[in-house]
């Protein structure tokens, strides 16, 4: 499936589009938005995914969030593999109860890592109770773009994908490989290095699979 990513957006836009696309990820670290305005969110539709990137915010809020629109409705939560334990236990329990499937996700915004190291990763992600394990790395080399390919070998779902301009190509060819979700953004509006807006991933999609 197409999964449109959104930053900054408004509480009726994101109504709309995802009314208009298959999934849609809300990045609630890039919002302010209130816990009333979390369950009016995810209360709204059934294809959203929850992220709450760490950095910007305190861990008690991301948790509470989080915690929130699991509670509301979200279909899929987004958790990264180094999250505090005991906070990503909790999260994933919630969630389970709930019937939200669990994205454990990696992230590395420097290097591509070794093949074992991130087959290692995609291993402990479903061990933690991931329904899915997402790997997202930034790419530096041509073989950093068949490292991360090479993450489709793995039983179970995978969403393997490279960062930055050269690390495209794993975002298109991971709707060939098996990947259960190609994240893509809106016109100029990317949420990550390299990603692709929904108009064109479509269109170059569309023209390899009619040869």
């Amino acid at each position: 499936m197409i999964c449109v990513s959104l930053g900054k957006t408004s509480i009726e836009e994101i109504k709309k589009i995802a009314g208009e696309n298959d999934i849609v990820e809300v990045r609630l670290d890039l919002n302010d938005f209130t816990s009333k305005d979390i369950k009016k969110i995810f209360g709204s539709s059934d294809n959203l995914i929850v992220t709450f990137r760490p950095g910007k915010k305190k861990d008690q809020l991301r948790k509470n969030d989080l915690t929130a629109a699991i509670i509301s409705g979200a279909a899929y939560v987004d958790v990264e593999i180094d999250m505090d334990r005991e906070m990503r236990d909790e999260i994933v329990e919630t969630a389970r109860q709930k019937g939200c499937k669990v994205i454990i996700s990696y992230h590395n915004f420097i290097e591509t890592p070794e093949e074992k190291f991130l087959g290692g990763i995609v291993k402990s992600a479903f061990s933690i109770g991931g329904d899915i394990a997402k790997v997202a790395c930034m790419v530096n080399s041509v073989d950093d773009n068949l490292l991360i390919l090479s993450l489709y070998k793995n039983k179970g779902n995978v969403i393997a994908l490279g960062m930055g301009e050269h690390g495209r190509v794993t975002r298109i060819l991971g709707e060939f490989f098996g990947s259960p979700l190609s994240y893509v953004s809106l016109d100029g509006k990317p949420t990550a290095p390299g990603q692709i807006n929904v108009e064109s991933f479509t269109k170059i999609v569309k023209g390899i699979k009619n040869g």
